[in-house]
């Protein structure tokens, strides 16, 4: 028996169980963070979860990643996909925590902890909250529940910020189209929530947001060359694209958007505009929708060519019996 042969299973079997220690391990912290309602945790040995956590996650993708590599099979799997979720729930409820901690420190009512955001976007307090780096939203569809998110846990809930500064921030986060739709807007605590309103009203389209994912999953370069890296791109990006996808709507509906999305482009640009306008913003798009809009629009089309001929036939009708019944001139 070739010894050699047994290399590669040994590996997977490896890779699999420190995969499955370290999940386990941020099972544990999540179990330790849930106990801080009834016995809160100090703000320093919550600083050091986190970073604890940063660590973790770290090794945990270096180990699937190696896994992958041997076990094609693994690629998404569940357990990659659970310890995501579990990593962000567990950052959530850490930094959800140092937020409570800030608050319940005792303070003057003159003064309140220095809460800033740094030059590179990072917020500060005097209080040694870790930095947390803020995104930029530039107006992508997918991108607006990810950085409402961030902004919200970081920004939006922070009691010592007044809501001048929770303006002055989020103009700092944004730019491109995000930016033009609020520029016009004085920085004061009444627009604060207008600005809000705004950006909500326009990016946070159901609609739009799953069409955009549909069309980021079918735009996707191909992979040529057998890149270990591209292909590993591609399927970070997929499952992505996915995951927000089911968590917006059914299989079907995904199945009938991508239909959609993929036969849309045939349509006349008349055609394209009058969909767009009987759209519903919050509805998902089906193919049963799609379709029978389609078949509407074809037959009010042929109803308005048939008008047109028997007018055109009515005018030359008329032309030839007026020609007809013109009297004759000797």
């Amino acid at each position: 028996m070739d010894e050699s042969n047994d290399v590669p299973e040994n590996r997977v079997s490896f890779y699999k169980l420190k995969a499955l220690s370290i999940y386990n391990k941020a099972v544990s912290l999540r179990e330790t963070i849930l106990n801080d309602e009834t016995n809160p945790i100090s703000e320093d040995a919550l600083s050091v979860h986190l970073k604890f956590l940063e660590k973790m996650s770290d090794s945990f993708n270096v180990t699937h990643s190696n896994l992958e590599e041997l076990d094609v099979s693994e690629i998404g799997s569940d357990l990659s996909n659970n310890f995501e979720d579990l990593a962000m729930e567990i950052e959530v409820r850490i930094r959800s925590a140092l937020r409570r901690t800030t608050r319940n420190m005792p303070h003057h009512s003159t003064i309140r902890p220095e809460l800033n955001v740094t030059a590179s976007g990072n917020v500060r307090s005097r209080y040694h909250i870790p930095d947390i780096k803020l995104p930029t939203f530039r107006g992508g569809y997918t991108e607006w529940a990810d950085f409402y998110s961030m902004f919200s846990t970081v920004i939006v809930q922070e009691p010592f910020l007044s809501k001048i500064e929770k303006f002055q921030h989020l103009r700092s986060c944004l730019d491109g189209p995000a930016l033009e739709a609020v520029r016009s807007l004085e920085v004061s605590e009444s627009n604060y929530d207008i600005a809000l309103d705004i950006l909500n009203n326009r990016f946070n389209n159901k609609r739009l947001i799953f069409q955009a994912h549909v069309a980021e999953i079918l735009r996707h370069e191909k992979v040529e060359d057998g890149s270990t890296t591209k292909l590993r791109t591609l399927s970070d990006k997929l499952h992505s694209h996915m995951r927000a996808l089911r968590s917006m709507g059914t299989m079907e509906e995904i199945a009938g958007c991508i239909i959609v999305h993929s036969t849309y482009k045939y349509l006349d640009s008349d055609t394209r505009t009058k969909w767009e306008e009987l759209s519903p913003p919050n509805v998902i798009p089906t193919w049963d929708h799609f379709s029978a809009f389609l078949e509407r629009r074809c037959q009010a089309m042929e109803t308005m060519d048939q008008a047109m001929l028997i007018q055109i036939h009515s005018s030359q009708r008329t032309l030839q019996i007026s020609m007809y019944s013109r009297p004759a001139i000797f």
